[in-house]
């Protein structure tokens, strides 16, 4: 199971004039809290009229999706580098919620790590640079002014005078803090525009229990919630033998299934997701959660062919699902290979307001996994995923039924401006499981939300 997460800003009016023909005037659309919804960014900045207005791009974290988070940051910081209405720069936030202000060349680096140990040896480092950067330019017959990027120490600020700089900011956090609500709380408090949803939308998107319960309250036919049982971790690590036999067999019996999904009540993406099988997967799970694994190594549990990230923290409670089988798709050989089984599969779907409650929905992709479960690599790191989009042997009928029903589950969980939801699709008749909602999708070069707006008609470029 997955959970799958710009300056994606259209309006009713103009949604069908093609982007390269109206790059800069197409109104950008709730980027803003809840309070805000609806309203623009402001077009121009108080201070100086005509200037371009200051963005903040904030990446990083200490979530186990940190280091996508620090992709879809980059990515987005890059693309609105061209902007001619914003000004962005790139921040990085810390495990302390300190926010470094970032220059180009330390932006660049591979992962959050690094980069935090680099903005520590700057001052060290900081003259060396400078002379090979002069070094460069001279070898280069370059002018100055062809170095547009200044060089400068990364700053470290404080979250409270953070939200104090700017009156608006791009959030490029994924799972736990930032992706939670918190932050976003913080932000309206403050009376701050941001993008993604509000802090009541957030939180509900990152309880994928609380998201489960808003579903079932549709009372839909087409739109069905994952069925889930609860339970504490602390409780779970207190099992005997004979407790994880019992607990896994009673599970199974009133769930009518062979085989389970575990995951973390209050985590991103694909995060401590793994597919149970026998009561010794459940043993082996809790003896991971004891040693406080960052990983689960391959081959672990059943169909485990990678890496599982695992949460930084000891999830307080975990949930327990029937595991989908799902129709077995796969390419071998540059060809699709589709064997059905269930006439079931696993797709997401990305979306974004085009008014206040009143939402675009992509046609939804078809995610082929190499194992059980989606991988973080999979889905956010080109040449690792596949997607199809929209699916194949799905009829423009149960298509629109698909994008209706997520409409629909978006207003009630409160999403807002744009967003991400995964759920299984019966091919024949377009009825939904939801698995889980991402207020914050990825916006990494090789996120699906990227392919499915360009495979819209016309075509919407990612900025």
């Amino acid at each position: 199971m997955k959970a799958t997460s710009r300056d994606v800003a259209f309006g009713e009016k103009n949604k069908n004039i093609p982007p390269e023909k109206n790059p800069e005037n197409r109104p950008v659309r709730n980027f803003g809290s809840q309070k805000n919804s609806g309203e623009n960014f402001n077009s121009k900045n108080p201070e100086n009229p005509g200037s371009k207005i200051p963005l903040p791009v904030i990446f990083g974290g200490e979530s186990s999706e940190r280091q996508v988070s620090l992709l879809s940051g980059t990515n987005v910081w890059l693309k609105l580098r061209n902007s001619k209405k914003f000004a962005p720069e790139p921040f990085l936030l810390d495990a302390q919620k300190n926010f470094w202000r970032l220059p180009y060349a330390l932006t660049l680096n591979h992962t959050v790590e690094e980069i935090l140990q680099n903005c520590e040896n700057a001052p060290r480092d900081f003259e060396r640079l400078k002379f090979l950067r002069e070094k460069i330019r001279l070898r280069l017959a370059a002018e100055k002014s062809d170095f547009d990027a200044p060089l400068f120490l990364p700053e470290k600020i404080s979250l409270e005078k953070f939200i104090k700089k700017f009156d608006q900011f791009f959030i490029g956090l994924h799972g736990g803090w930032g992706e939670d609500g918190e932050l976003q709380k913080l932000l309206e408090k403050n009376g701050k525009k941001f993008n993604g949803a509000g802090s009541v939308g957030a939180k509900i998107s990152m309880d994928k229990f609380v998201t489960a319960e808003k579903v079932a309250e549709l009372n839909s036919p087409e739109i069905l919630p994952a069925r889930q049982k609860l339970i504490s971790t602390a409780e779970f690590l207190k099992f005997s033998e004979k407790n994880f036999t019992e607990f896994f067999q009673k599970i199974c019996r009133e769930f009518a299934a062979k085989n389970l999904i575990v995951k973390p009540r209050g985590d991103g993406c694909s995060s401590g997701i793994v597919k149970i099988s026998s009561a010794e997967n459940l043993q082996k799970y809790a003896e991971i959660l004891r040693k406080k694994l960052s990983q689960i190594p391959a081959e672990t549990f059943p169909d485990q062919n990678g890496i599982v990230e695992m949460p930084t923290k000891t999830p307080r409670e975990l949930i327990f699902e029937k595991f989908i089988e799902t129709d077995a798709v796969r390419i071998k050989a540059g060809k699709l290979n589709w064997v059905a089984k269930t006439g079931w599969i696993e797709t997401t779907v990305g979306l974004f307001e085009i008014a206040p409650g009143k939402w675009h929905v992509f046609a939804p992709s078809l995610t082929v996994a190499d194992g059980a479960v989606l991988s973080v690599e999979e889905k956010f790191q080109g040449g690792t995923g596949v997607n199809l989009t929209p699916p194949p042997k799905m009829s423009a009928t149960a298509i629109s039924k698909v994008r209706e029903s997520i409409a629909r589950v978006a207003t009630k969980l409160e999403l807002k401006s744009y967003a991400r939801i995964d759920a299984f699709v019966e091919v024949s008749s377009g009825k939904i499981i939801v698995i889980e909602a991402n207020s914050l999708p990825a916006l990494t070069p090789s996120t699906v939300i990227f392919q499915q707006a360009l495979a819209e008609r016309p075509a919407i470029s990612p900025r």
